[in-house]
């Protein structure tokens, strides 16, 4: 099992400083327990850590040995295609096979798209944009629309994110990975999974590799479950839902549920965002989850 870790920048803290040291020592425990991506969000409230989470890309992957590194995801269709492609074949060069870049369809606010934009009187229909933006960037990547420097230089590996599977030609299209939300929808992840196997099937005969596939998740982790879900319901005063698609509870309890997607999906990487803001306590998830990862998967099952 493979589990990697989608961090927003939601952390306890006296200053931007602290919340950002704190994000550094997350990601250089999480490459040292084993596991497999570390993705950063982009969102324009000013109560999050940063708005530019590709900046802070080349820190991360210089202060860690193997984790991946990645955003997830650039909002595309409030940047430009040729400078997001800039910015990540000169990070896929610096750290070759270590840079993800995730494409995420989601719309901040018209104000903070017109600064991102740099104009004014933007509407939501530049939302539409998004498809096409993401076509232009991987077209400025491999060179098909223009060269961008490095010459020769190593690309990253990009996915697209979603929050069902409604968007899994578009990734086959691109050639590139899906990552499926489960905290933004409460439909279970095997809803409609003929079109996930579907996918695989095509995806291996276009691109002859399997498809790079995960689904993220959101939870809470301890070794008492009745802790963790103490620690839920002082967050957001709310009880539990074990049908929901939040995992809370112990390790053991995180591994059945984990298992039981893999049963559903047959989708082998996890991306976990711990819905905990205090560091130590996000600190002493990564120890205990980590006790989850694994290389061995289970044989797969026939969806014939």
């Amino acid at each position: 099992m493979k589990i990697g870790i989608l961090e927003f920048g939601a952390i306890e803290g006296h200053s931007g400083a602290e919340i950002l040291e704190n994000v550094l020592e997350y990601a250089q425990i999480a490459d040292a327990a084993g596991f497999s991506r570390f993705w950063l969000t982009e969102h324009h409230p000013l109560s999050l850590a940063w708005n530019s989470p590709e900046m802070l890309i080349p820190t991360l992957a210089c202060y860690t040995d193997r984790i991946k590194i990645g955003i997830a995801g650039t909002l595309s269709a409030v940047h430009s295609p040729y400078r997001v492609a800039c910015d990540f074949k000169l990070l896929g060069t610096l750290f070759p096979g270590r840079i993800d870049l995730g494409f995420a369809n989601g719309k901040p606010s018209l104000i903070a798209a017109g600064y991102l934009l740099n104009r004014s009187g933007v509407t939501d229909e530049i939302y539409k944009t998004f498809n096409d933006n993401v076509r232009l960037t991987c077209d400025f990547l491999k060179g098909k629309t223009q060269s961008i420097a490095p010459i020769h230089g190593d690309l990253p590996e990009m996915w697209l994110l979603g929050a069902s599977y409604n968007q899994l030609p578009f990734a086959r299209e691109m050639g590139m990975g899906f990552s499926r939300s489960l905290f933004h929808t409460s439909d279970p992840a095997g809803k409609n999974a003929d079109l996930l196997f579907s996918h695989m099937e095509l995806f291996e005969a276009q691109h002859k590799v399997p498809p790079p596939l995960n689904l993220a998740f959101a939870g809470i982790c301890d070794t008492d479950s009745q802790r963790a879900e103490k620690r839920f319901y002082d967050t957001y005063k709310t009880a539990y839902d074990p049908l929901s698609n939040f995992i809370v509870g112990s390790p053991a309890y995180f591994s059945d549920r984990l298992e039981a997607l893999y049963e559903e999906t047959s989708i082998e990487e996890f991306i976990f965002k711990d819905l905990d803001t205090d560091n130590s306590k996000r600190l002493e998830t990564l120890s205990t989850l980590s006790n989850l990862i694994s290389d061995r998967i289970p044989t797969l099952k026939s969806h014939d």
